[in-house]
């Protein structure tokens, strides 16, 4: 044997059977596989499968990729769509088919909180337990006089203040006595001169 002879085996083609053969791609955007959220939730798009009828069997196909849903997680599909004429092969080495399949994308998402309605119903059905009597607090009452600009000769001068003066001295006086008799108020009353008053 020589060089030539061995540049030549080197550079011929292996036995074929032992080489993967090249599959058909999937649609555009159907591509078999897995993709995560940032907030743990899973798209999963299947490979072409025969009919999937129910959430089992919806599960089941899922979690056959070696997806794992985890506790208190369900599996929701988003899109189904059917493939009458899809070309196949069952198995490597096999001869390429064309049969119908259908092509499917799920969402592993958080399930819904169950409420259990008995219960629920149950509650409202309760008498309401009573509630406690509200204690008011005694409070200090305030009366707060401010801009009565006394002195000031303007509209009716310093004999229309002093009466408006007087008449709002007894009309807060009168309230405290009733706020007081009600509970709703203590003996403490404080007098505020807020400004402006001369």
């Amino acid at each position: 044997m020589n060089l030539g002879d061995d540049l030549e085996r080197l550079t011929a083609p292996g036995p074929m059977s032992d080489y993967p053969t090249t599959r058909q791609p999937a649609p555009t955007g159907w591509e078999p596989g897995v993709k995560y959220d940032s907030g743990g939730a899973m798209t999963v798009t299947l490979p072409p499968s025969p009919s999937l009828s129910d959430p089992d069997s919806w599960r089941a196909a899922v979690e056959s990729l070696g997806v794992t849903i985890p506790d208190g997680w369900t599996c929701r599909m988003t899109e189904a769509r059917y493939d009458p004429a899809a070309w196949h092969r069952d198995a490597q080495g096999d001869d390429a088919v064309t049969r119908p399949v259908w092509r499917y994308r799920f969402q592993i998402i958080p399930a819904a909180r169950t409420i259990n309605v008995e219960e629920l119903l149950d509650a409202i059905r309760k008498p309401p337990a009573k509630a406690a009597p509200v204690v008011e607090a005694a409070c200090t009452y305030t009366v707060a006089a401010g801009d009565l600009q006394l002195g000031k000769p303007d509209g009716d001068g310093s004999a229309g203040t002093v009466t408006r003066f007087l008449t709002a001295h007894e009309r807060a006086l009168h309230r405290w006595k009733a706020l007081r008799k009600a509970g709703k108020c203590g003996d403490d009353v404080a007098l505020l001169w807020v400004g402006d008053c001369i």
